[in-house]
């Protein structure tokens, strides 16, 4: 079922280190990378604001 897939993916994820974000702009795609890649793009997300 779809709930045991996202089940599923959300514990592998966690157990290898993994961030999925999903967008759907401009056109539907997930992007997957590390934690600490992920903490470093909202860390300079986060300084762009603050800008």
């Amino acid at each position: 079922t779809l709930l045991g897939t996202l089940l599923a993916t959300a514990i592998f994820t966690r157990r290898r280190g993994l961030v999925l974000r999903a967008h759907v702009s401009p056109r539907p795609h997930v992007d997957v990378m590390s934690r600490g890649e992920y903490a470093a793009r909202r860390e300079v997300a986060v300084a762009a604001q603050a800008a």
